[in-house]
């Protein structure tokens, strides 16, 4: 006997064990009756099959390794709609032969990278599984001309910038693993660039200002003479405050500088309209404390 067809009937139980001895047969059909109890690891002794219709039933478990010794198989493989769960077994990466797939409707989960090696599929469907990573390249033809016999796999995505837009399969998002520190830090730069650049000429405008303001205040013999007749007073009055620098005035040590006790006053400074006289009287005060030994 070449072919045994009892597809489409009522059968139930376990696949037939009678079917051990026809080891010859090149066509199998058993789709669409309601058969448990698993694929037997025995159908590897069918070398001849070249068609393997076992869809439609309820065999569960999952796909035998020993599937991928049936080098023969060039019609089809139909092992859709029967409860199969766990990943694809790298073994049916080598049905080099093999030129339609169903593995449709079952709870099957993990990667279909083992698929990239059906170098003669024209006709693959996956849809309703629990698969995910990214389609393989070479699958990437049958997705384009068939969608739909992709969708269900939520976690499914594919690498591909030319791909035929779908909404049955996402584009991968891309997660880098190498240089993520560089990545970081030129996310960052283009974040902040500008800010850094802005705040940059904020400092270089206030520093040429503050310069031109020297400048004006040296060649102003007045304001000069101004400011050396107020430094000796204000250094005399620090020196009288802390009986000329006397140890019982330390209140503690700041950055290496010695603090005197003593009643301080702190204020804030706004300037007003007369900014120039508010900043000069701050650069005689600054001029004072500089002149003082800590």
């Amino acid at each position: 006997m070449d072919r045994f067809d009892v597809g489409f009937n009522f059968l139930n139980g376990s696949f037939p064990s009678s079917l051990i001895s026809w080891r010859g047969i090149s066509t199998l059909v058993l789709r669409d009756n309601h058969f448990t109890g698993g694929i037997p690891g025995f159908l590897a002794e069918f070398s001849n099959l070249s068609e393997l219709q076992l869809g439609g039933n309820s065999f569960g478990g999952k796909i035998p390794r020993s599937m991928g010794t049936l080098h023969n198989l060039f019609y089809g493989l139909n092992l859709s709609d029967n409860g199969l769960t766990g990943g694809i077994p790298s073994e049916i990466g080598m049905l080099g032969l093999l030129q339609s797939l169903d593995i449709s409707l079952n709870n099957l989960t993990g990667s279909i990278d083992a698929l990239e090696g059906l170098v003669s599929l024209i006709e693959v469907n996956i849809y309703y599984n629990l698969f995910n990573g990214s389609v393989p390249t070479r699958l990437i033809r049958l997705l384009n001309s068939s969608p739909s016999s992709f969708m269900g796999n939520p976690l499914l995505c594919v690498r591909c910038l030319n791909c035929f837009k779908t909404s049955f399969i996402n584009p991968c998002i891309y997660k880098p693993t190498d240089h993520k520190g560089i990545i970081n830090v030129q996310i960052v730069m283009i974040e902040l660039g500008p800010s850094i650049f802005v705040s940059g000429v904020a400092v270089i405008i206030i520093l040429t200002y503050l310069r031109r303001n020297e400048l004006k205040k040296g060649s102003d013999p007045k304001q000069q003479s101004h400011t050396e007749r107020k430094l000796p007073d204000l250094h005399d009055q620090v020196l009288e405050a802390t009986e000329n620098l006397n140890d019982q005035y330390i209140i503690g040590i700041v950055y290496k500088a010695i603090v005197y006790r003593r009643v301080c006053a702190i204020k804030k400074v706004q300037f007003g309209w007369n900014k120039q006289r508010w900043l000069s009287i701050m650069r005689s005060k600054i001029e004072v404390l500089r002149m003082i030994r800590h």
